[in-house]
């Protein structure tokens, strides 16, 4: 009986052991998971940190003709008009963002000027008549209609556009200028446009719209268009070549 009493009352020590080497392990296993947390927590602040710091990297300044000056924090690069109109000009985070530049002097004792004189226009089939514009830092600085022989001139104002000006050019297609037009090639890849004689005939030099061109316009160019077999025929043609490369030859249906 005694035996079985004292046997009783000792405490196996076995199971306490072990205990300890349980809690041991399940310590261990909460603070490795602690860590796994914390560095998760780390890592997504600073992602966050990282979209940020690229989304305040493409911020964009459009200053439209008028002056006034948008700001953008996107992954577009984007040109707002005065009626509110959104263009879309390229995808800046594709590293594919372009914008036409002005042209202008770096030099301060010096100022750049684009000048464009057009085909005679023969108004009311008497003397010609040419129109001469002037760009000056993306903006139309002078616009005259004058007699060809230089014994009479006006002035005239280009007026609608919507952005700063890149570059100046008369286009059209077909075997006369009867048909041609005064482009403007934007900053913002649009090509505004005014019908050469109607406007000098008129007295009109008001914007009419701009081309229906899938693509963002860099530059035009002047093209003879004659059959390949050598037969007679041919008239004169404008391209637009496009930033990614490609061209595109005008066609009225261009016309908005």
């Amino acid at each position: 009986m005694d035996q079985d009493m004292k046997a009783e009352n000792i405490e196996p020590s076995t199971p306490v052991v072990e205990g300890d080497k349980m809690s041991k392990k399940s310590i261990i296993g909460m603070t490795i998971l602690t860590v796994v947390a914390l560095a998760g927590v780390a890592f997504g602040i600073w992602g966050i940190s990282e979209k940020n710091r690229a989304e305040n990297d493409l911020a964009v300044k459009i200053t439209e003709a008028t002056g006034k000056v948008t700001d953008f924090v996107t992954d577009k690069i984007t040109s707002v008009s005065e009626d509110g109109t959104v263009t879309e000009i390229m995808d800046a985070v594709a590293g594919k963002s372009y914008r036409n530049p002005i042209i202008e002097s770096n030099d301060s004792k010096y100022g750049y000027s684009e000048n464009l004189t057009s085909t005679n226009v023969y108004v009311g089939h008497t003397d010609p008549y040419t129109l001469r514009i002037r760009i000056k830092d993306g903006i139309v600085s002078r616009c005259v209609v004058t007699a060809a022989d230089g014994s009479n001139s006006e002035d005239c104002q280009i007026t609608g556009l919507t952005d700063s000006v890149y570059k100046v050019i008369e286009f059209g297609k077909g075997q006369d200028n009867g048909n041609n037009y005064i482009g403007f090639i934007l900053t913002d890849g649009t090509v505004a446009y005014i019908p050469l004689y109607e406007a000098v005939e008129n007295k009109d030099f008001a914007i009419r719209g701009t081309l229906d061109i899938d693509g963002y316009v860099t530059d035009a160019v002047e093209v003879s268009v004659s059959p390949e077999d050598g037969a007679i025929g041919g008239h004169g043609s404008t391209v637009f070549v496009l930033s990614d490369g490609t061209y595109v030859e005008f066609d009225e249906s261009m016309l908005n």
